[in-house]
């Protein structure tokens, strides 16, 4: 059969689809497309076409791919929905458990809370502005969410805690405020949690210390007035923790006699900044 690129490659300006010689025998295998990767019955699995100069609205039918598991076009300047710039008919790929739309022309959450099986979701440098809707801690299968430096504001409430699968939230960079709230500490699966750069007030919730998985956890406030107040928790239970970054923040007192107990009782490496 003719190949696809065979078929156009006579074509001029202002042709058609009509023009194209002996269409009938044209052969589209999309599955041997950059980026592309299907299974062995032709059905797509992957598409990876990040940084690769893409622009504007991305056909809705993306989503339709019925086997799509991860979805890769971060460093575009694209979207899904062109009303709110958010993540259009998301909910048709049932599959999807990766998304990459870093450094794109997202512009809001829209209809991502039917992502229902979404596992990591990569949002760094988009235009979203504004604040995390409640819906969206309702994504109990989120394992990574990162969005960094994306203008987000407002407070994190306790629905946190509905992220029960939650393994890596990294959200520094934006102008998020209020208290951390202590339900963080249901997030038993918790490993990374960077809160750093935002306008965060308060105490840190000692209840971060029933994170029996965290490794790294980073709230450093530089740019803050004042920052987050109060006492250095202990956290003595923390076995697994190997960075905590504190620094240009309004803590006080003594560092406590049992902080870090036990990870000072197995002696790995641990850095503590303060």
């Amino acid at each position: 059969a003719q190949g696809w690129a065979d078929a156009f490659i006579d074509l001029e300006d202002g042709d058609t689809v009509d023009d194209i010689p002996d269409k009938k025998y044209v052969t589209l295998d999309f599955c041997n497309f950059y980026g592309i990767e299907c299974d062995a019955d032709g059905e797509v699995l992957s598409i990876s076409l990040g940084d690769n100069n893409m622009q504007g609205l991305i056909s809705e039918n993306i989503f339709d791919l019925p086997k799509l598991k991860r979805l890769d076009l971060g460093g575009n300047n694209i979207w899904f929905d062109d009303e709110d710039y958010g993540f259009g008919n998301i909910g048709n790929a049932v599959d999807l458990v990766f998304l990459n739309v870093t450094s794109s022309g997202i512009e809001s959450f829209g209809n991502i809370d039917d992502a229902w099986s979404l596992k990591e979701l990569y949002m760094t440098n988009t235009w979203i502005t504004g604040e995390i809707p409640l819906e969206f801690y309702d994504l109990d299968t989120l394992e990574k969410f990162e969005c960094v430096f994306c203008g987000l504001y407002g407070e994190i409430p306790p629905d946190i805690s509905g992220l029960t699968n939650l393994k890596e939230l990294v959200l520094y960079g934006n102008e998020l405020s209020g208290f951390i709230p202590s339900e963080f500490g249901e997030l038993e699966k918790l490993e990374i949690l960077d809160l750093s750069e935002n306008e965060f007030t308060g105490e840190i919730p000692e209840q971060i210390g029933n994170c029996l998985s965290l490794r790294n956890f980073l709230v450093h406030q530089e740019t803050a007035d004042e920052g987050l107040s109060g006492p250095v928790p202990a956290f003595p239970n923390l076995s697994t923790i190997r960075i905590i970054d504190f620094s240009h923040n309004s803590l006080s007192g003594a560092i406590p006699d049992d902080f870090l107990k036990s990870i000072r009782e197995e002696n790995p490496s641990v850095e503590v900044i303060v």
